[in-house]
């Protein structure tokens, strides 16, 4: 046994070392044509004592459609053991890195990926997207895995009939902790400034008897920041700071609790010969 072990690892180390010379097999091999198609610069790897770790760089994925999702860097370390006794890879983590991302949100399909299409000009076509039920697919062939994490995600997001919002630095953390998720992510506006939101997820949103608590914390931010997501049409005021700090719980029955601070510190609103005025 102990020899057989041996033999595997240093077969698999070998295997690592010879990544590039099987790029285009494991391309092929990851791809599920025609829902998605996935290219790779370059593959290094190596291994952790009994678990391998992938590093896949300049990462395409061409969805259904001609869409494209682009990733920086990709890491992947396999959960060797739990992989065994399940049957299937599961990761001990899976990280993201650079990832570009567009969102569309319809009202009839829900939300899906979006994004210029390969080879055609985005202002010639409308977001073609999946619908709720195939989004939350690939969420949830993700969350098998050990912990997830997207950092420096660039994610562009477009309601239907509205012009798309500027995109937003995001990084996420999602932690697999059995018969719940720890999430921790953060929207970054700047060294050290950021909007955080804290959540323990007990099922997956969309399914029955989903529920969680959660933490949000938004720092004072003047228009310039929540301006970009009203529409134009909308009259806001010329000058004001906004901030809050809210808790609470999603409950799968309805009673949902938010309880918490919203913080109004600056407001300057002036319509023709009216004028409001606060500070503190």
């Amino acid at each position: 046994m102990i020899l057989l072990l041996a033999v595997s690892l240093s077969v698999g180390r070998w295997f690592m070392l010879s990544l590039m010379d099987y790029k285009s097999d494991l391309e092929r091999l990851i791809s599920d044509a025609p829902s998605y198609q996935v290219r790779v610069g370059e593959l290094h790897g190596r291994w952790i004592f009994f678990s391998p770790r992938l590093e896949a760089t300049e990462v395409k994925v061409t969805l259904e459609g001609g869409r494209r999702i682009d990733v920086g860097r990709i890491e992947l370390e396999l959960d060797t053991f739990r992989s065994l006794w399940r049957g299937e890879a599961v990761f001990r983590q899976v990280l993201l890195d650079q990832l570009d991302l567009s969102l569309y949100r319809s009202r009839q399909q829900g939300w899906g990926f979006a994004g210029a299409q390969s080879g055609i000009d985005p202002t010639l076509s409308s977001p073609s997207t999946a619908s709720d039920s195939t989004l939350l697919s690939v969420l949830q062939a993700l969350l098998v895995h050990q912990e997830l994490e997207i950092r420096n995600a660039l994610v562009q997001v477009q309601f239907e009939q509205h012009e798309p919002l500027p995109p937003q630095l995001i990084n996420i953390k999602l932690q697999n902790q059995g018969a719940q998720y720890a999430l921790v992510g953060q929207l970054v506006l700047g060294l050290e400034q950021a909007i955080e939101l804290r959540a323990v997820l007990h099922g997956f949103p969309g399914e029955a008897g989903f529920s969680s608590e959660f933490y949000f914390n938004a720092p004072d931010l003047d228009q310039s920041f929540w301006g970009q997501f009203f529409d134009q049409q909308i009259s806001l005021p010329q000058r004001f700071l906004v901030g809050a700090e809210l808790w609470g719980h999603w409950a799968p029955d309805g009673r949902h609790k938010l309880q918490g601070s919203v913080r109004l510190p600056l407001l300057d609103w002036q319509r023709d010969s009216d004028r409001l005025s606060v500070t503190d």
